[in-house]
């Protein structure tokens, strides 16, 4: 109205954007609730963020995760609508074509969600994100409001961590290994953040991986799978990789006392890399600056199992 000085008869130009958000709302369709009314829902998941990172509860199981930095200073109506949207990848094998109640305690996450978007750029951005995941998944989805008080599983996941899980080598060491030996086309044990590879199994529902559990799968059916497990699972690992006879890049502490190091040297096929000894080796995603509390203990090495390519 300001550049047609007041004339509503005059013709304005729509951004590209503003007619991409057209045509989104015009290819609305049925699948898409307007409301309760009688719908029944097969699931209710609920979810929350903090400036931390989100959670989520479905029915008996409760998933989160931390913030990537980029993702942290995001403002918290952000956050709260994207920790919905992590939460359904996370649970996508049980809510794909079914019908979910989703409670959250964040207004604003509300409006965006039912509304199929509104006036900020970036809500509406992500609401966008939101529906276009759940038409491709058949989800249909409803949101609704949860006093704080009451939603403890979420709040709870949002806040609490296991970073013992989330340690991931450098991207210029895994690299540097890759130009060795070759790309893996799997990550076995990785979660949204740290993962190396696109395909990747995680050790609870995770909003990005192929599978969850990778001691459930044959390791023998990848062309040639990476694996940086927990420290406790080395064993377990090395055991699953020569029983199933698959090709494997691990990477382990060099540790000759444990009972698992002779079965190793005894198994690989060439000679491991050794890896740097630097604090910069080893990091968490979230929190670059942090350095494993044995950083110069652990002579981080790199085994390879299997068929030489």
């Amino acid at each position: 109205m300001k550049s047609s000085r007041g004339d509503y008869d005059a013709h304005m130009t729509l951004s590209s954007k503003a007619l991409e958000n057209f045509r989104f709302w015009l290819s609305k369709d049925a699948t898409i609730p307007r409301g309760f009314g009688h719908i029944q829902f097969e699931f209710i998941m609920s979810s929350d963020a903090s400036k931390l990172g989100w959670g989520a509860s479905c029915g008996n199981q409760n998933v989160g995760g931390r913030w990537h930095p980029d993702e942290a200073i995001m403002s918290i109506n952000w956050l709260e609508l994207y920790a919905c949207l992590l939460a359904l990848k996370a649970f996508a094998a049980l809510v794909c074509n079914n019908r979910v109640s989703v409670k959250l305690d964040n207004l604003c996450a509300i409006h965006y969600i039912n509304n199929q978007g509104g006036v900020i750029e970036s809500l509406n951005d992500l609401s966008r994100e939101f529906w276009a995941w759940c038409k491709h998944m058949n989800v249909k989805v409803y949101a609704s409001h949860v006093p704080g008080v009451e939603n403890t599983a979420a709040d709870f996941c949002s806040r609490h961590f296991k970073d013992n899980t989330e340690w991931s080598l450098s991207d210029d060491v895994f690299g540097y290994i890759t130009s060795q030996w070759g790309n893996p086309d799997v990550d076995l044990f990785a979660s949204r953040l740290n993962h190396k590879v696109d395909q990747y199994f995680s050790w609870q529902p995770d909003p990005g991986c192929c599978g969850v559990d990778a001691f459930s799968v044959n390791w023998a059916k990848f062309s040639l799978a990476y694996a940086f497990p927990p420290f406790g699972l080395v064993g377990k690992v090395i055991k699953k990789a020569l029983c199933e006879g698959a090709n494997l890049i691990l990477v382990a502490p060099y540790w000759p006392s444990q009972h698992w190091f002779p079965v190793v040297y005894g198994a690989m096929i060439c000679e491991p890399l050794v890896l740097p000894v630097k604090q910069s080796t080893i990091k968490l995603c979230h929190d670059v600056s942090k350095a494993h509390p044995i950083w110069n203990k652990l002579n981080l090495t790199c085994f390879r199992f299997g068929a030489k390519r």
